[in-house]
Formats: C-alpha cells, sequence, structure tokens
C-alpha cells in the first residue's frame, strides 16, 4: 500500500481517537502489518486516550453504531495487540524525547562577538542576550527542570530574563553569580585586569561571591556592584538607569570611571592597555566612541585627556598621564 507520511500520521491519530470509519479501520491494521508503527506522530501530538478494558468489545467502542456491524469479524485479540502497539510506540517516542532533551541539557553553544559588532540571542527559555563587541558567552542548549545557568566568559552582555519562578536565572562570570527570576540588567567581565559589575535595570538579582561566600548582596532598581581582587569585598553603588545599556555598537560613557572605560575599549577591540589604576582612579570618562580601529579611540583620548599612549605591538598599549 503506497501512502505518503501525513495520510499515516492522520490515520494513526484519528484512530487512537476513535474516529475511523469501517474502511479506514482495514487500512489502519494494513499499515501496522507494513510497519506503520514507524510513523507515530510526536508526543504532544497524541490526544488523550485510556487503557483498554479487556473485555470490553474495543471495535464496538471506536466505532460508530451504525457501523459496527461490518466490524464483528475484529477480535478482541487483535485489537488488543494494535492497543498494545500503540502504548509500547507512546512510551518509546515520550522515552526517546525526554533522552533528546536531556541530551540538549548537556551540550553547550559558546558565541565569541567579532569586534565592532554586537549580537543578540534568544535562549530556549525565551530570555534574550545582548552581547557587546568581544564577548565571549557560553550557554546550554536546554535548561534542565530546576535551574537555568550561563556564562559570560569576557565582555558585556545585557540580559532580559524570562520570568519563572521555579527556575532562577543565574550568570556565572568569573568571581560574581548573579541570580534573578525575572529581571533586566548587565553583568560585565573583564578577565584581564580582574574586573566584574552587575548593574541592575528592573526587578531584584542576589549576587553572590564564589571567593568569599559570605560576601552576598541583593540588588535593587539602580544599584550596582563592582568586584576587583585588589580591593577584595565588592562595592555597591547607585546608577542612572536611564542610560543606554547597550546601543547599536557604539560604546556610551556617562561620567563612568576612566578604568572601567579603558576595560570596554580594551574588550571592544580586543587589546590589552597596561597602565598605573591608582593613577586614573579618580578621573572620570564621558563620550561616545564607534570608531573603527582603536588608534582612533586612542587618539582622541590623548588629546582629550592629556595622556601619552604608546604602542608595545599591535595588540598591546601603555597609557600614561602627562606630567
Amino acid at each position: 500500500m503506497n501512502m505518503d507520511n501525513a495520510k499515516k500520521n492522520d490515520l494513526i491519530k484519528r484512530y487512537i481517537s476513535r474516529q475511523l470509519s469501517p474502511d479506514e479501520l482495514d487500512e489502519f491494521f494494513l499499515l501496522m502489518k507494513q510497519g506503520g508503527a514507524d510513523f507515530m506522530p510526536e508526543v504532544e501530538d497524541l490526544p488523550d486516550f485510556n487503557y483498554a478494558d479487556p473485555d470490553m468489545d474495543i471495535p464496538e467502542r471506536i466505532l460508530r453504531k451504525d457501523e459496527r456491524s461490518k466490524t464483528r469479524y475484529l477480535t478482541i485479540r487483535n485489537a488488543a495487540a494494535i492497543a498494545a502497539t500503540v502504548l509500547l510506540i507512546f512510551g518509546g517516542t515520550k522515552a526517546y524525547q525526554f533522552y533528546s532533551w536531556r541530551k540538549l541539557t548537556q551540550t553547550f553553544s559558546t558565541i565569541s562577538v567579532p569586534k565592532g559588532m554586537m549580537k543578540t540571542i534568544r535562549l530556549s527559555d525565551s530570555t534574550e542576550v545582548t552581547l557587546t563587541s568581544g564577548s565571549v558567552f557560553r550557554y546550554p542548549m536546554a535548561f534542565d527542570r530546576s535551574s537555568r545557568r550561563v556564562r559570560l566568559l569576557e565582555g558585556n552582555a545585557f540580559f532580559h530574563v524570562k520570568r519563572d519562578v521555579a527556575k532562577p536565572f543565574t550568570v556565572e562570570s568569573g568571581t560574581l553569580q548573579t541570580t534573578a527570576l525575572g529581571t533586566s540588567f548587565t553583568v560585565q567581565r573583564f578577565s584581564r585586569y580582574g574586573y566584574e559589575k552587575v548593574n541592575l535595570y528592573t526587578g531584584k538579582v542576589r549576587v553572590n561571591n564564589t571567593a568569599n561566600r559570605q560576601d552576598s548582596v541583593i540588588l535593587y532598581p539602580g544599584e550596582e556592584v563592582k568586584y576587583e581582587p585588589s580591593k577584595g569585598r565588592a562595592a555597591v553603588a547607585h546608577f542612572n538607569t536611564a542610560a543606554d545599556p547597550v546601543k547599536g555598537g557604539v560604546m556610551v560613557f556617562e561620567k563612568i570611571p576612566f578604568n572601567e572605560a579603558l576595560y570596554h575599549i580594551s574588550s571592544y577591540y580586543g587589546v590589552t592597555f597596561r597602565f598605573n589604576k591608582e593613577a586614573f582612579r579618580n578621573k572620570l570618562l564621558t563620550g561616545e566612541y564607534n570608531f573603527h580601529h582603536v588608534e582612533d579611540v586612542l587618539h582622541s583620548l590623548a588629546f582629550v585627556y592629556h595622556l601619552k599612549i604608546n604602542k608595545i605591538d599591535h595588540q598591546n598599549y601603555s597609557i600614561m598621564q602627562k606630567k
């Protein structure tokens, strides 16, 4: 019997939902004998059905009254065998889908955003993550049943988390772990400089310090926490939530510490700066920078802030304050 897959699936589903005519029932049994079980529909497509009662005449249960006379030849034994086959396939399909889902929870994807680019991705739970230039982000293809965990390996990421009370969303970023149920926040990690930062825009998050389990804070909108190993404990401060956390690939600074601006520029262009952090600790930086080459950014900074910048090689620069 030649039958396309769509028709086979439709026949099987209508058998389970008791909608077959006598002629279609004959087709169904023939299909099963010819290996039609291989074309069972997905678990979520199957209608609810109950186990057969062996004391009942199954053909009379699944067909209309005016069609029963034509189906008396169907024995309980044959129908029960078909029902058992359907249940076996259903269980096997469900087990296979569970296996596939479990495999996805253990399969990870790592994204590295090229210089000068931005990338927005949607995770399996519908959480949106926007990554700036130079960011490296790792996440599972599917989350498990109890938690949602991702890792920011480098750079700057903005998270708009899909709310799920039963499954907290956690971003691991080196030393800090930021956990939320449904909110929006940024996480920054610049591993070259041992610097991490979390800014909360909406909702509430808990930030844990894995290096010091007692160093845990709750953030509310407009609060940020910074961590630098040299300082020890993480410090909480306030910021302007009206500032755009990510703006179309443009680096936007509004009175932020000069050191922090250099971390962003370093990550954005994939270069490393050597400078005395203490010398720039009290200096603030404001402006928008979207130059194609890092040298153009550095020339602008050198002119405005009276800096002496030396190029060591194609990836390393030294920055000093002019005397």
